[in-house]
């Protein structure tokens, strides 16, 4: 799938051949040409398909926080692809961590929101959902948001868009307030 697949392809068969190239069954006729048949090709051109391209943009959070309270996330997705999703619902993750490089092993999943309904061509929608944060020691982290997070929806050379650009957040370590 994707732009990778397409172009001129050349499809061969081959018969009675191992993996070195070597004939394994000796083959004979009258006019001596019986290894000359087997293998064949065919040549196809594989045109590139319209998919969805859900991209993530206008995240929004606090600046700052303290750990262990909730906080409220706002982020918008659209379809900028040549084709409508071809799901009619998919999962879109909040994601915190430590460095702001998504994808590695300090991501945190704050939470998880169903979308429900395709999305076609130029259209989008907007969602906020109420999250808490984990109690973490003081510092800066960073808020990103992923549509489409378990790849529910075909797009395969657009995957890169449906992750948000990242949105630093300071969070300050929840403190008891201990009286004598």
């Amino acid at each position: 799938d994707g732009l990778k697949g397409t172009g001129d392809l050349v499809i061969t068969i081959t018969a009675d051949q191992n993996t070195a190239g070597l004939g394994m069954i000796y083959e004979t006729n009258l006019t001596h040409d019986a290894e000359a048949n087997n293998a064949t090709n065919t040549s196809v051109v594989s045109a590139a398909v319209p998919y969805a391209d859900l991209t993530t943009t206008q995240v929004s959070a606090p600046v700052s926080a303290i750990g262990g309270s909730a906080i409220t996330i706002g982020w918008n997705v659209s379809n900028r692809g040549q084709a409508a999703t071809s799901a009619n619902a998919w999962t879109d993750e909040i994601i915190l961590s430590i460095d702001g490089v998504f994808g590695n092993s300090d991501d945190l999943v704050l939470g998880s929101i169903r979308h429900q309904g395709a999305l076609a061509v130029g259209e989008n929608y907007s969602q906020t959902a109420t999250v808490n944060l984990p109690r973490l020691a003081d510092g800066r982290y960073y808020v990103a948001v992923r549509s489409d997070a378990n790849t529910e929806v075909l797009q395969p050379d657009t995957r890169a868009d449906t992750i948000s650009a990242s949105l630093p957040i300071d969070l300050a370590a929840a403190f008891a307030d201990l009286g004598v």
